[in-house]
């Protein structure tokens, strides 16, 4: 048995060192192959991933940085490296990984690595389809992107040797993964799965349009200072949103009467949020004291939510004038406030007063059948969830709950994933079988995802013997009679009558049933009807149970989480009570 504490380690098995702090994405360029002119070369490299920034980017709003990569020595190889701080914006992250796969394929000589506070997240989000062998503790410095492509080093023969007979695999360091891309060895082949590379890239298929998507404009109610900042400098809004979102006593004195933005010159204009950073303003509930001068009107008034908005963000600003634990910002602000002129109401009055539907804030359960079935109930024209990445996450999640269901391979202990080992695996003493596993394994990332779903299968005599044992009545005497016994005219007789009897007997048990689910909402009237509405029903009773099951746990550990994590799907805890009580 390996020492987890000898060399090599670096770290106990089982508790990995994360020096990435939470919410920041690190992200490395390495271009091993390369050996002349270096730097120049990277350099061009950097150019052109400021040009896509440029490109992609254009009137992006990050929520808190925006890729940046810079020549650095990292373990004494030059390379780009970078961090972003994308906060509550995991699109930003997400916005990033796209910027770096469209890099590795203008240049096919660079290999990406990015990382979080959770290690190889890629490998987080094709959780399902790896081979069993790739578990958190040795993924680190496995996992590259190339031309486009995502690649994993696998163990070597010597580790899968090392893991049969007990041993203990670690992860590579920066040094042996790159001489691993740089000279492959006869033993370790990277490995490329398409069916991987649509997991760990999923979220980033709809890009670059994506990124635009994530964007919301909204009329808002703000001081004429605040309104000429965000026209010239609109990616200052993610700035002052935090402000207020982070807000503390202290810091709200310096808005006693909005020195440098008085609501007394409001205007309304359209200002460009994230999704992010819209739905944090309207999430909070705030007062503003009579002595900061804003006049917000009742929640039933047509302009509520725009002065309501409005009074936040001007409130970010001030306190964002007046931040000295944030200089450079709080000087970029004065600056603007001092020598922008201020703009004429005409020249206000041409600015964009572009107003984004607010539908995606919320998806209630009245409109959640007709969107699961792509219909539209308010004749928009558009199937389907204004979100489109909420419909697609809820027919995945569908998905992928009836392919499990329908798993044919499952044994009697039940639906077994891709991580499930047994307890005993590592007592396992035929060292040989081990090895044998290993190299299956290694051969299950090849195999491409073309078996379709399975109909549900159907079992008649299987269930009404069921049924029979449910309701007490005795065995089939067909099944418990002598094997070749023929029976006489009479028995035939018999044995009809009591089929007859039990059929009906059974048909009322279930009609029972039936109108019992139908009561408790389970099933619809209609579903009788044999048409494609009802394969959607079941879809949308199942979507529905499921996300009502993971709301009941509040927040905490529970089957329906535990399920959909296995299924890679991770829900946000759920705050419709809140809203209900407010509504």
């Amino acid at each position: 048995m390996a020492d987890p504490f000898t060399p090599g380690f670096g770290e106990f098995q089982g508790i990995p060192k994360r020096s990435i702090p939470d919410e920041v994405v690190e992200y490395f360029v390495f271009a091993p192959n390369v050996t002349k002119d270096l730097r120049k070369y990277l350099q061009e490299v950097k150019t052109h991933a400021d040009g896509l920034l440029r490109k992609h980017g254009e009137g992006y709003i990050w929520q808190r940085e925006k890729l940046k990569l810079e020549i650095e020595d990292v373990e004494e190889t030059t390379c780009l490296h970078g961090t972003t701080e994308f906060g509550d914006s995991i699109d930003d992250e997400w916005f990033v990984v796209y910027l770096l796969r469209e890099l590795s394929i203008k240049f096919p000589d660079i290999w990406v690595r990015v990382v979080d506070a959770d290690g190889e997240f890629l490998l987080v989000e094709a959780a399902n389809t790896l081979p069993r062998w790739l578990n958190p503790e040795i993924a680190d410095h496995r996992v590259w992107i190339n031309s486009g492509k995502l690649y994993i080093i696998p163990l070597s023969a010597e580790q899968r040797s090392s893991k049969g007979k007990g041993g203990i695999s670690r992860s590579l360091t920066l040094k042996e993964g790159l001489d691993t891309i740089r000279k492959p060895k006869d033993d370790v082949k990277l490995l490329h799965s398409d069916l991987i590379q649509e997991e760990a890239f999923y979220r980033i298929s709809k890009y670059p349009e994506a990124a635009q998507d994530h964007m919301h404009h909204a009329l808002v109610r703000i001081p004429l200072g605040v309104a000429k900042i965000l026209h010239a400098r609109p990616d200052l809004v993610s700035a002052a949103v935090e402000a207020f979102y982070i807000r503390d006593p202290i810091s709200l004195q310096a808005c006693a009467g909005m020195p440098d933005f008085p609501p007394s010159t409001s205007v309304i204009t359209s200002v460009k949020f994230s999704k992010v950073l819209y739905a944090q303003l309207r999430g909070q509930e705030f007062e503003p004291p009579a002595e900061f001068g804003f006049i917000i009107p009742e929640e039933d008034s047509p302009i509520y939510t725009q002065s309501d908005v409005g009074m936040k963000l001007a409130i970010g600003f001030q306190i964002l004038a007046k931040d000295s634990m944030k200089p450079e910002t709080s000087e970029a602000v004065k600056a603007l406030v001092k020598y922008l002129p201020d703009p004429s109401e005409d020249t206000v009055n041409t600015w964009s007063k572009r107003q984004d539907g607010e539908g995606w804030l919320d998806v209630d359960y009245a409109e959640f059948e007709e969107n699961l079935k792509g219909n539209n109930s308010k004749g928009k024209g558009k199937g389907g969830f204004a979100d489109e990445d909420a419909n697609e996450k809820i027919r995945k999640m569908v998905a992928n709950f009836e392919k499990m269901l329908n798993d044919e391979t499952a044994g009697p202990e039940g639906a077994e994933f891709s991580d499930d080992e047994e307890e005993d695996e590592m007592d396992e003493d035929d060292d040989t079988d081990d090895e044998d596993e290993e190299d299956g394994e290694l051969k299950e990332i090849y195999v491409s995802d073309s078996d379709e779903d399975k109909e549900v299968s159907f079992d008649e005599k299987e269930f009404h013997q069921m049924m029979r044992e449910m309701m007490g009545l005795p065995p089939d005497m067909a099944a418990a009679g002598v094997e070749g016994a023929e029976p006489s005219s009479s028995t035939a007789i018999q044995k009809q009558s009591d089929e007859a009897r039990e059929s009906a007997a059974i048909k009322e048990h279930m009609d029972l049933v039936g109108a019992e689910l139908r009561q408790a909402g389970a099933i619809s009237d209609n579903d009788s009807d044999e048409d494609e509405d009802g394969e959607l029903d079941i879809d949308y009773n199942l979507a529905k149970n499921l996300l009502e099951s993971f709301k009941s746990q509040g927040g905490m550990p529970g089957p329906a989480g535990n399920l959909l994590a296995r299924m890679g799907i991770v829900l946000p805890r759920d705050e419709g009570d809140e809203v209900e009580r407010r509504g």
